[in-house]
């Protein structure tokens, strides 16, 4: 029992003296960094709608609004593989009468969606929205990054986050009187701050009606800068 408790007593001093000891004197800095560009990507979204009594009629004129689209869009240049057409239904509509409390087939519903993604163009994409103006219907413009764009801007915001912090350091060292030691520590991915931005906002979406009557010139069609924040802490040791 005696032996016990002394070994006890043993490992309880040698946990105390590690803690007790000192951590290497180190200076500790937050280095930020925002890039910005502008989006090289632009995808359209455009609903088709139509309505009729019949079926098969209904089926018809969304095909053919479809069919027309495409050759328009492809008239002035956009390429077949741009070209995409999803969400294809016909569904049935129905009317509630309250007289005999039931509801009445009163027709047919056809929807699909036009989906164009391409390399931005402003004169393109101002033809492919006076396009959609023509038929009355409403679309969605999303400019988004390119995955090489997110690589090069992931890799530059970083190296300036990297940047900045050692320019901080070397600052902060100079003021204090202090000798920068070797780098011990490098923190990246969960750093927290009231200043921190995430890793991006990689789209920006522009979404509008549009008919013949509008006036396409008064619409701001460019992109706006896309901006990237990274942020790094690095931990510098203190040569005494």
């Amino acid at each position: 029992m005696r032996k016990i408790i002394l070994l006890l007593i043993a490992f309880v001093t040698a946990v105390a003296s590690v803690f007790a000891q000192e951590e290497t004197p180190n200076i500790q800095v937050l280095g930020t960094s925002s890039v910005k560009t502008s989006p090289e990507n632009v995808i359209i979204n455009i609903p088709v709608s139509v309505k009729h009594v019949s079926y098969e009629e209904c089926y018809s004129l969304l095909v053919d609004k479809l069919s027309r689209l495409q050759e328009a869009f492809k008239a002035i240049g956009v390429d077949n593989k741009q070209l995409k057409i999803s969400g294809f239904s016909i569904s049935e509509n129905y009317r509630y009468i309250e007289e005999k409390e039931e509801n009445k087939l009163i027709g047919y519903s056809g929807e699909a969606f036009f989906n164009i993604e391409d390399t931005y163009e402003k004169q393109l994409l101002q033809q492919i929205i006076e396009i959609i103006s023509e038929n009355e219907t409403s679309y969605n413009v999303k400019f988004k990054l390119s995955e090489e764009q997110k690589e090069k801007l992931r890799k530059e915001a970083i190296e300036n986050a990297v940047k900045d912090a050692k320019n901080k350091a070397v600052v902060l060292a100079k003021s204090s009187g202090i000798v920068l030691g070797d780098i011990i520590k490098i923190k990246y991915g969960v750093v927290k701050s009231a200043s921190y931005f995430g890793d991006m906002l990689d789209e920006v979406v522009v979404t509008g009606y549009s008919n013949h009557r509008r006036r396409l010139n008064s619409l701001d069609l460019s992109p706006q800068e896309i901006t990237i924040s990274k942020e790094v802490v690095v931990v510098w040791a203190i040569d005494m």
